[in-house]
């Protein structure tokens, strides 16, 4: 199957995976079930590690090969106190369910991490200048 191109704006366009790295993707698109424990497990794990209440409290960590969870640029938001290695052998199980193989990523602005709502979430872009672009 051929890569449909993840793609996200914040302040510039990014692209969130390689066409090889798309083919077990989108094999899920079409079997909903697939790798069904595995996506659970990390929508737990991300339910669990986003509570905030200041941005200090928040970090951005790579979803590398974790598609479909992925908030900008192959990265998600937790809580800087989430457990690291958890984060890493979940991710690395849904990629191995997903078929392996490389994994690509985009390149691009990333927003930093903000408490918004008492959640972790992807904030404001800043320029080099440390404002808002």
């Amino acid at each position: 199957m051929s890569c449909r191109g993840r793609v996200l704006l914040t302040a510039v366009l990014c692209f969130t995976c390689a066409p090889a790295a798309c083919s077990s993707s989108d094999a899920d698109d079409a079997d909903a079930g697939a790798c069904a424990g595995e996506k659970q497990r990390i929508t737990e794990f991300l339910a669990e590690n986003r509570d905030c209440t200041d941005d200090y409290e928040c970090g951005k960590t790579p979803a590398m090969c974790a598609f479909g969870f992925e908030e900008a640029c192959c990265t998600v938001y937790l809580a800087k106190s989430h457990d690291a290695v958890r984060w890493q052998t979940l991710r690395d199980e849904l990629h191995a369910c997903q078929g392996g193989g490389p994994c690509g990523c985009c390149f691009g602005l990333v927003p930093e991490p903000a408490c918004i709502q008492g959640k972790c979430r992807p904030g404001q872009i800043k320029s080099s200048d440390g404002g808002a672009p």
